[in-house]
């Protein structure tokens, strides 16, 4: 069923009051405040070493590792090492306990430390990790100085650096540095055979996507020997006043020394930008970077005010620009008529289409519209897909439009004998497309070709579709939507009223910027949501779809009984040239 949003069902509501969310200068929120079972798993591991000497930690995309991961080890599992040390006799090149230890050895854990290490290393690789061996001399690397105590490595470093990983892996299955068991690292082969192995003593915990451990998990058995267990953190959290009131403590601990503080409302427009940084209005983003970024902007541009919602704003908006040239460059080639995006009147067979452009700062994407467009032609009934003939087609892009040519065979093959082929492209693109959410606008434009009902310029579509046509949630939904009202702002016509259509299952995602909401409003600018593809049909193509009778024919007036007309028509134009 179509239906017309409001500007109200277009945003994330929050209500919350300053005297309702009133916080002191004591209370303050950090990252596993909000990672309650979480935080409840990774404490039972640490405090069984024994059953989980080493772990993973998966999901920790806005984690501070060394920080919060490496501070929560401190502050509740501080303990005295204890550990068996360890010291390397150069004259004798041999291992010795340290109750035995002169003052000419060397030791082989951190001798300066009391307390169980917390080591973490961003960047991993054989030297700082192994150590670096010589002819009877030796310099540790991490595996020895985290001894008694707790070694934190990125997953993703190792990941791009398998030989590195291989050495490690085969370190801490073993138990010991043995450089000589060591196969495909560059250290002299003579000084590494002469060196005794060096045993080891640490828990080793790795950070990173659940993508990585997967990776490593699912083809390395020893990996699964080591790392049998992981611990899952989130990166959104449901939208809760208990939530809401910790997010508003970690505002207050982003103050800065000699500036001045974020009142309320500068509190809540940070908090709608983590619900929009998310793309929900039931979970927000914990991406703290983020959101600390647009609060110094905003202290570096107010020194002297107090930050509130007009300080935000203004910061997000000079943060936009910074990264804004690629999308700028666009629409000054749409101002000067380099891309045919045309805004009013009707097309055959054309559609407009939503895209998303990424960047190197993949943070500030913008969004584009295409044209996407559909001929038909005497053939045997085959879709083709311009954009995978010149390898410009990502394989979920060539997924959806293999789900049109199916959903097209079934609503025509019982009934029509299709002797014509259909071509979509994106026209003006000469860069790879992916993605499946052009494919309810694909179909539209193909069923525009096919049956010579116009569609209108001043609308856009966007949305994947299944096999049945149902359609499907997209991605990057309010970009899309901005994208278009900005565009149709800037070379469309004053009083044409402009719509977008988007899966009914996005709008749970819509945090639409003030500006569209405010068109939204004031009935310049319209969003519709549907739930399947035959929602579209009349609305865009003025007749209903239609479905067969018994006999196979289409009720006159349907969309359908147009094309099959047309059909008929040709086969019959067909046979008398023969």
């Amino acid at each position: 069923m179509l239906k017309k949003l409001n500007h109200a069902s277009a945003t994330v509501n929050i209500k919350d009051t300053a005297q309702k969310f009133k916080t002191t200068s004591k209370s303050r929120s950090e990252y596993f405040t909000f990672q309650k079972d979480a935080l409840a798993q990774l404490k039972r591991i640490l405090a069984n070493p024994g059953h989980f000497p080493h772990f993973a930690v998966c999901g920790a995309k806005y984690l501070d590792i060394k920080e919060e991961l490496g501070g929560l080890i401190r502050s509740e599992f501080l303990e005295e090492n204890t550990a068996s040390k360890f010291f390397y006799d150069p004259y004798r090149n041999e291992i010795c306990p340290s109750q035995y230890a002169s003052k000419d050895m060397y030791p082989l854990f951190l001798p300066d430390s009391r307390y169980r290490p917390v080591l973490y290393e961003p960047i991993p690789n054989l030297l700082n990790l192994l150590g670096i061996p010589g002819i009877n001399s030796y310099k540790r690397g991490l595996l020895l100085s985290a001894t008694g105590g707790y070694l934190i490595l990125p997953l993703n470093q190792l990941f791009s650096d398998y030989r590195t990983y291989e050495a490690l892996r085969t370190c801490i299955y073993r138990g010991l540095i043995d450089f000589s068991g060591l196969e495909n690292i560059d250290f002299p082969l003579e000084k590494t055979q002469a060196l005794p192995a060096f045993p080891l003593n640490l828990r080793l915990i790795l950070v990173g996507s659940e993508y990585y451990y997967e990776y490593f998990y699912q083809r390395d058995h020893f990996f699964r020997e080591i790392f049998p267990i992981r611990v899952d953190l989130k990166n959104e959290v449901e939208n809760t006043p208990q939530n809401r009131r910790w997010f508003y403590e970690f505002l207050d601990s982003l103050q800065l020394e000699n500036y001045p503080k974020i009142n309320f409302s500068g509190k809540k427009t940070l908090l709608k930008e983590a619900f929009r940084l998310n793309e929900s209005q039931k979970f927000f983003s914990l991406n703290r970077e983020r959101i600390r970024e647009l609060y110094t902007e905003a202290v570096i541009l107010h020194p002297k005010k107090a930050i509130g919602e007009t300080e935000i704003e203004k910061a997000k908006e000079l943060i936009l620009q910074r990264y804004s040239s690629n999308k700028n460059r666009y629409y000054e080639a749409l101002q000067a008529g380099l891309y045919r995006l045309e805004m009013k009147g009707k097309r055959l067979g054309r559609i407009n289409g939503l895209s998303i452009v990424t960047g190197i700062h993949s943070n500030y994407e913008y969004g584009q519209v295409s044209i996407i467009s559909a001929r038909v032609f005497t053939g045997s009934g085959n879709l083709t897909n311009i954009e995978r003939e010149v390898n410009l087609s990502g394989d979920i892009h060539d997924k959806g439009v293999l789900i049109i040519s199916s959903y097209l065979k079934a609503l025509f093959g019982g009934h029509l004998n299709i002797s014509l082929d259909a071509s979509v492209t994106f026209e003006q693109n000469s860069s790879i497309i992916d993605g499946d959410s052009a494919s309810i606008a694909q179909f539209l434009a193909v069923l525009s070709a096919l049956s010579e009902c116009k569609i209108p310029a001043n609308l856009a579509v966007t949305g994947a579709m299944s096999q049945y046509g149902d359609a499907l949630p997209i991605g990057e939904v309010n970009k899309k939507i901005e994208a278009f009202y900005e565009i149709s702002s800037l070379i469309g016509t004053p009083k044409e009223i402009y719509r977008v259509f988007i899966p009914e299952s996005n709008v749970k995602d819509l945090i639409l910027s003030d500006t569209v909401l405010e068109a939204i409003k004031k009935g310049f600018f319209e969003v519709l949501s549907y739930a399947h593809i035959e929602d579209l049909i009349q609305e865009i193509l003025g007749l209903p779809l239609g479905k067969a009778d018994k006999e196979g024919s289409f009720p006159e007036g349907s969309l359908m009984h147009v094309i099959q007309q047309k059909l008929e028509k040709k086969k019959e134009l067909e046979k008398a040239s023969v």
